[in-house]
C-alpha cells in the first residue's frame, strides 16, 4: 500500500455510518448486530490476510440468499435494503479492491449514512456527519495518492538500477536531421596506387 495502514481507511466510512445508525435509536439491537457482523468479519479477514478472491462467487450468492431470506421474513423493504447494504459492504471489503471498488464502498457508506440522516433530527447526528465527511475525504485522498506514489516508486527503482544508484542515462536529441559519419574506406574501395618505375644507375647492361 502507498499509505501505511491504508487498507483500513476503506472501513472507516462504514463503521461511522454504523455508529450514526446506532446513536439514532431507529434500529433494534439485533438489527445493529446484523449490520456489524459483516464489518467485523471483514476486519478479521483483512487482519489475517486471507485471500478469498477466488471464492467471490460464493460470497455473492450468500449475499443474495441473505437478501431473499430477510425479505421473506416480512420485515419491510427498507430495513432489508439497509441490512443487505451492510452485507454487501462486508463482502466488498474482503475482496481485492481497485479504485473502482473503493468508490463503490464509499458510495455504500454514503447511502447508509443518508438513510440514517432521513430518520433522525438529533443534534448529535451533526457530529457524526462531520466525522463521516472526514473519513470520506481521507478515503478519496488515498485513492488519488496511490497512483502517483506507485509512479514515484517505479521511477526510483529504474533510477537505482545497476548498483550505482545514479540517475538513468539521458537521451540526447541532436536535432531532426541525423548526421551519419562517412565510412572509412576499406582496402577494396581505395584507388589502386601507381608505382613509379625505378631507374637503375649505369643504364642497361650490355652483353659482352
Amino acid at each position: 500500500m502507498a499509505v501505511k495502514g491504508g487498507r483500513w481507511i476503506d472501513h472507516l466510512p462504514l463503521w461511522i455510518a454504523l455508529g450514526a445508525a446506532a446513536s439514532s435509536g431507529i434500529y433494534e439491537l439485533w438489527e445493529l448486530a446484523i449490520m456489524a457482523l459483516p464489518l467485523v468479519a471483514a476486519i478479521g479477514v483483512e487482519g489475517l490476510r486471507w485471500d478469498v478472491g477466488r471464492h467471490h462467487r460464493w460470497l455473492e450468492i450468500g449475499a443474495l440468499l441473505f437478501f431473499l431470506g430477510d425479505l421473506a421474513l416480512g420485515r419491510g423493504l427498507f430495513p432489508v435494503a439497509i441490512h443487505t447494504l451492510f452485507v454487501l459492504a462486508g463482502v466488498r471489503l474482503v475482496l481485492p479492491k481497485e479504485p473502482t471498488q473503493r468508490r463503490q464502498l464509499l458510495l455504500i457508506g454514503f447511502l447508509l449514512f443518508l438513510t440514517t440522516a432521513i430518520g433522525t433530527t438529533d443534534i448529535t447526528f451533526l457530529v457524526w456527519t462531520l466525522i463521516w465527511c472526514g473519513a470520506a475525504t481521507l478515503a478519496l485522498l488515498q485513492m488519488s495518492w496511490e497512483p502517483s506514489a506507485n509512479l514515484r516508486r517505479g521511477a526510483r527503482s529504474l533510477g537505482g538500477g545497476g548498483g550505482g544508484g545514479g540517475a538513468p542515462p539521458r537521451a540526447v536529441w541532436r536535432g531532426s536531421v541525423h548526421h551519419h559519419a562517412a565510412p572509412e574506406p576499406g582496402p577494396a574501395s581505395r584507388p589502386p596506387s601507381r608505382r613509379r618505375p625505378v631507374l637503375r644507375q649505369g643504364g642497361p647492361r650490355r652483353s659482352a
